[in-house]
């Protein structure tokens, strides 16, 4: 017979009980959705819309963690210390929005990821710490996964439905629906609706899972039929890999870390879904261990990698956490290997203590990794003779074109990241001063990191290299940028403007004016302007391209205004393509990379000059 399907009775009353047992969570959830909600009309930094969105969002496992841990005190006889923590909960949230800077980029969003991946793991491991029961514990989080993913595909399809529903309005109707209605739709039901819906299955009870003996036949498929071929591929692949290694004496790639990290998430992932058959099948057992035995020298491997491009270019938060990634799987793997790797509950727990531990103190990623490049670029400038006493001096003679790329490179990186402060050490009080007032001009949610490192290449008496982000591979790069202010542009006799960002990863660009069509397309030496489906216009990149990459061109440089716009009509139709950069990769008579970024005034055939 099959099953009966809940009323809508039964669902709005699992509904009320989710609300009563979790009001801070579906509150946190509510309010990242009205964040991101009027995100949708534009930055909103101004508004600190974005350090709600993120306090908001983190406050949905935050306050799920602080749930459960009052309803286990409650369990043992402490309901009074569980209302505690949930008070001290709702203020640390709160302190935590408010300390967030109005830039939220670099150093604070990778914290802010940290904490999510920290809160996440917590949830999965201390509801059951300290108590017994392997099968609970695996019950638990099987539970939680299932309700996500099915809450996951449940807001994927009222998505997609609600979208169809109006397009029809809009499109059968004559009912003018607001383009901005469909991401503010999307982001209501990605909070709100996943967040309810996974809340109405987080088990109340968790350690009476501990005798629920259901094992799901799609898991058992997942992990036996899926996951754990791959793994055996991917092995094998690696341990070909370390044959060819070994034979030809060359270092590990740096694809590796990838690699690695991947076979050991979908191993551990393999094993944790098969861990109720471990006890019952032998074979299980035996992948187990053939699996952590093989993952031993991916791991070392890694480690090779790693502290290779950390010795060429110094740390960063990226090989922090490969490294780190690379230690914990590394012991995970030798205790698997020498059998004393028993349970998979101290995995999350583990992950979790690392996740917040790396991203605090002098021995945290961020620390590290500045005090790491700061060193690097200490090295670059003292080998030029640019560091007299500790401090920036000019150079007696000018470096080379690669030293002065990886000098801008690494400036770049200490700036954006870390912020002028990093250079403290390295600048005098004038220098210091003159950062931090232009740093703290413009927009408060985006710095020009660009002109901050021209502002100290100046002091160098050097030109900031803007190309060696695409240097390397034997091509020549080139990197145009329009200067910082001049004059403004004349937009009289345009009807339209939009933004134009075309590369090769994404050639080709839509957009409406005026209820008409228009596509943008990147061509080798053409930028294609098409309304209605009908080519219009053209712009000619090879002739621009040669006027400022040319022999006497400004590569790796800025450039007026005036010389990066270019104008082009035909049939009535007028247009101006107003560029903010250009970059591209010449390889003798093969032309790579080539990215357009900038502004297109638009003027149809009725409108006037």
């Amino acid at each position: 017979m099959a099953p009966r399907l809940p009323s809508v009775q039964l669902i709005a009353s699992d509904a009320a009980l989710s609300a009563r047992r979790f009001p801070e969570v579906l509150a946190a959830a509510l309010v990242a959705a009205v964040a991101a909600v009027l995100l949708v009309d534009g930055p909103g930094a101004e508004r600190g819309l974005v350090r709600l969105l993120l306090a908001a969002q983190l406050g949905i496992p935050f306050f799920l963690l602080l749930v459960l841990s009052a309803e286990r005190l409650g369990r043992e006889g402490r309901p009074t210390a569980g209302i505690v923590l949930r008070l001290l909960g709702v203020a640390a949230l709160v302190s935590y929005g408010l300390s967030l800077p109005a830039r939220v980029d670099g150093v604070p969003i990778v914290r802010w990821v940290q904490l999510n991946v920290a809160l996440h793991l917590a949830v999965s491991a201390l509801p059951l710490l300290g108590l017994a029961g392997e099968n609970a514990f695996w019950q638990f989080n099987r539970l939680l996964a299932q309700r996500m993913a099915a809450g996951l595909v449940f807001a994927g399809v009222l998505m997609a439905g609600l979208s169809i529903a109006l397009l029809a309005l809009d499109k059968l109707f004559g009912v003018p629906v607001d383009g901005e209605l469909y991401p503010r739709l999307y982001v209501v039901i990605g909070f709100v609706f996943t967040t309810w819906y996974f809340l109405g299955g987080v088990p109340a009870e968790p350690l009476a899972l501990e005798s629920l003996e259901e094992f799901p036949g799609l898991l058992r498929i997942l992990g036996q039929y899926i996951l754990a071929p791959l793994v055996a591929v991917y092995l094998s692949l690696l341990t070909a890999y370390l044959v060819k290694v070994l034979a030809t004496t060359q270092w590990p790639s740096g694809w590796i870390g990838w690699l690695v990290s991947s076979v050991g998430a979908a191993g551990l992932l393999s094993l944790a879904l098969l861990r109720p058959l471990a006890e019952r099948q032998r074979w299980v057992r035996v992948y187990a261990r053939l699996y952590f035995l093989l993952l031993l020298p991916a791991v070392v491997m890694l480690l090779m990698s790693a502290a290779k491009r950390i010795g060429q270019y110094g740390l960063t938060e990226n090989r922090y956490f490969l490294v780190l990634l690379g230690l914990w799987l590394g012991a995970v793997a030798l205790a698997g290997a020498l059998g004393r790797l028993r349970s998979l509950r101290p995995l999350p727990l583990t992950l979790c203590v690392l996740a917040l531990a790396s991203s605090l103190g002098p021995w945290g990623a961020f620390a590290m990794s500045e005090r790491s490049q700061r060193a690097r670029l200490e090295g670059l400038l003292a080998a030029g003779g640019m560091i007299v006493d500790g401090r920036l001096a000019l150079a007696a003679i000018p470096p080379g074109e690669d030293a002065r790329r990886e000098i801008s490179a690494t400036l770049h990186y200490l700036v954006d990241t870390h912020g002028v402060r990093s250079l403290d050490p390295l600048v005098d009080d004038t220098l210091r001063d003159a950062l931090r007032e232009q740093a703290a001009t413009g927009r408060p949610d985006r710095q020009d990191t660009p002109a901050l490192c021209r502002t100290v290449m100046a002091r160098l008496d050097l030109e900031y290299r803007e190309d060696w982000r695409y240097a390397g591979g034997g091509a020549v790069a080139h990197f145009v940028s329009r200067e910082r202010g001049g004059e403004a542009v004349d937009v009289r006799g345009y009807a339209w403007c939009t933004d134009v960002n075309l590369g090769e990863g994404q050639p080709t660009a839509d957009f409406s004016a005026g209820g008409r069509s228009g596509r943008l397309a990147l061509r080798r030496d053409r930028v294609l302007l098409s309304v209605d489906g009908v080519e219009r216009l053209a712009f000619d990149l090879a002739a621009l391209r040669a006027s400022l990459g040319g022999p006497g061109g400004r590569p790796g440089q800025s450039a007026p205004a005036a010389d990066l716009r270019m104008a082009s009509e035909g049939d009535g139709w007028r247009a101006l393509l107003l560029l903010d950069q250009l970059s591209w990769r010449q390889d003798g008579d093969s032309l790579r990379g080539q990215e357009v970024a900038g502004q297109l005034l638009l003027a149809p055939p009725d409108t006037g000059p």
